[in-house]
């Protein structure tokens, strides 16, 4: 990724994979509502990311996948978070960091009435998740409200 300043001053910041390794032969159990459970593939981490920025001035980089929302990087040191689900899932999405919070596009998950299960392609609910630290080091000044472990 590149790094413009305003100053005009421009250098490259590499972009957090370190969690994803074995991510491209990963597949998750996932229950329908219907109660049917499918393997479904996770999908690589970085698809349709959305770069912004937290109100520290982080790179956000979130995107849709099963398992991982996406990374929050200082640009300056390159330490980094990484955003994930509390468990696979298909109908939410984190969307944008706000302070010590994911907002998050949930959408409507249901079974058909001929058996089969469906998730809707557009958001019924938008709500802060609240994020928390599970483990590792915190980066220095990167979401300084979440602290407790696990």
């Amino acid at each position: 990724m590149f790094v413009y300043r305003r100053n005009g001053t421009m250098r490259t910041l590499a972009v957090p994979t370190d969690f994803t390794e074995g991510a491209e032969d990963c597949t998750v159990k996932v229950t329908m509502p219907s109660g049917r459970s499918v393997d479904w593939p996770c999908g690589p981490w970085n698809r349709r990311l959305r770069p912004s920025l937290d109100d520290r001035g982080d790179l956000v980089l979130l995107g849709r996948n099963v398992q991982f929302s996406g990374t929050v990087v200082d640009p300056e040191t390159g330490c980094h978070a990484i955003v994930r689900k509390p468990g696979p899932s298909l109908n939410f999405d984190a969307w944008h960091i706000y302070q010590d919070s994911a907002l998050v596009f949930e959408y409507d998950f249901g079974s058909t009435d001929q058996g089969g299960s469906y998730i809707s392609q557009q958001a019924n609910r938008v709500v802060l998740r609240p994020l928390r630290r599970v483990s590792g080091d915190p980066c220095p000044e990167m979401l300084p409200s979440v602290v407790g472990v696990g």
